[in-house]
């Protein structure tokens, strides 16, 4: 067992970490040579292992974890514990391989006084790739370095990697829409930007939190505050999460996938019965909906334009109206309540028509023996019946009935009682029905 220290910013439990450990699989190994190897700084190591992506612990090295634990470090005094571990510790900035960086630029940039001295560096020697077209994974720093080119992310995830390694704790920041990224450094108590490109437009900003992110859209503009509410019929639809936002870029709607993360302050977006978004000015586009009962979408729509500083707060309607439901969803919101089974073979119906009932066999092309007026108002679509009274026999021809059944192309069973009034309904077909109907009739 790993001794674990406990009341500091690194506490993990011993759970987290063996967990953690399992997850390495046969690079195991690895990631306990890091921690038996950082001596005093083992809980850094352990904090770093339950908390990077799954991919990490299976590739990563236990020389390279140790490294990046040891050379930052060296650079740490005088910093914060949470900004140390979450902006300088960590080794993680984008999609990068894994790779043991903090040496070669810490080296590659020792002449370079100040953040901006980095920046401007990492600019002359990394010239701007607008090349549309990739192939492989995205580059390491090291790898951006050596090549000498890339595209605005792999400059700026040079950018924090060479901010770190010379003792800059940084972050990555970007805007989904319109697509931007730069560059965050912590000095004298303060977050300021470091800019590749000035963002010509801002809707949504986030900014990196050890191995995850947070929004941060107030620091950079005066946002929008959007409440969303759902109802379904005029109740509280408070679990519903079937929706997303996207913003007017240009000629497009681009979708603002990155609005669940928490906010910079803790606060999560969902609050209550509410999403709370903190957004830029700007059109955007609000697309929510559900799926019938034949798995088809409804969706609805609703543009709006918010601007800074304004608070709005809408209420939804999630349910589909009566007036767009196809005549079957409405049959199937009635019996929504009944009890529902699969007829995996005959033997239940032997209970089921203990008492007078009508057995209805919908479909949409199903060639019927005898029309009922009744259930095609009610369903709109073409029934076959069998009605099964005191006294009374099954009014169709068996070879019909066992014709019609082996088609398959019946996707349900309902049964109604005397007074019809649904009182069952099956969903999918059962190859064995026919012959348990046709042994009845008999």
């Amino acid at each position: 067992m790993i001794a674990l220290l406990l009341g500091s910013v690194f506490e993990v439990s011993q759970a987290e970490l063996d967990s953690a450990l399992a997850d390495a699989g046969r690079n195991r190994p690895e990631l306990e040579k890091a921690i038996s190897g950082a001596g005093e700084l083992a809980d850094q190591a352990s904090w770093l292992i339950v908390n990077m992506p799954h991919l990490d612990r299976l590739e990563i090295t236990g020389a390279c974890l140790l490294n990046h634990i040891i050379l930052a470090n060296e650079l740490r005094a005088g910093l914060p514990d949470t900004i140390f571990r979450d902006f300088l510790l960590s080794y993680r900035i984008w999609d990068e391989p894994c790779e043991d960086w903090r040496g070669p630029l810490r080296e590659a940039f020792a002449d370079c006084r100040s953040p901006e001295d980095i920046r401007k560096n990492v600019m002359r020697i990394v010239k701007l790739d607008t090349a549309r077209y990739f192939f492989g994974p995205f580059p390491s720093p090291l790898s951006t370095l050596r090549a000498g080119r890339g595209s605005r992310m792999e400059q700026a995830v040079l950018l924090v990697a060479a901010l770190r390694a010379r003792g800059f704790p940084a972050r990555l920041a970007r805007c989904p829409s319109p697509s931007s990224v730069w560059v965050e450094y912590y000095q004298h108590g303060e977050w300021r930007p470091l800019y590749l490109e000035k963002p010509k437009a801002l809707s949504l900003v986030l900014v990196q939190k050890g191995f995850g992110w947070v929004q941060a859209t107030p620091r950079y503009l005066r946002p929008a505050t959007l409440r969303l509410r759902f109802s379904l019929f005029g109740q509280p639809d408070t679990s519903f999460e079937g929706f997303s936002v996207q913003r007017r870029e240009a000629w497009r709607w681009e979708p603002l996938d990155d609005l669940w993360w928490p906010l910079e302050d803790g606060r999560e977006p969902k609050d209550g019965d509410s999403w709370v978004f903190q957004l830029g000015p700007g059109e955007y586009l609000l697309t929510w909906g559900r799926r019938n009962a034949r798995g088809e979408p409804f969706v609805r729509t609703k543009e709006l334009r918010l601007r800074g500083g304004e608070e709005v707060s809408l209420t939804l309607e999630t349910g589909i109206p009566p007036e767009e439901l196809e005549p079957g969803d409405i049959m199937a919101r009635a019996l929504d309540s009944l009890p529902r089974i699969t007829l995996l073979d005959g033997r239940a119906l032997n209970g089921i028509i203990q008492y007078p009932c009508v057995i209805a066999f919908i479909g949409d092309d199903e060639g019927s023996y005898r029309t009922q007026k009744q259930l095609e108002d009610i369903s709109g679509l073409r029934v076959y019946l069998i009605r099964v009274g005191p006294g009374e026999g099954l009014r169709v021809s068996p070879d019909s009935l066992t014709s019609s059944l082996g088609s398959g192309r019946l996707p349900a069973v309902i049964l109604l009682d005397q007074a019809g009034k649904p009182s069952l309904y099956v969903e999918g077909f059962c190859e064995g029905l026919p012959l348990y109907i046709k042994a009845l009739m008999e």
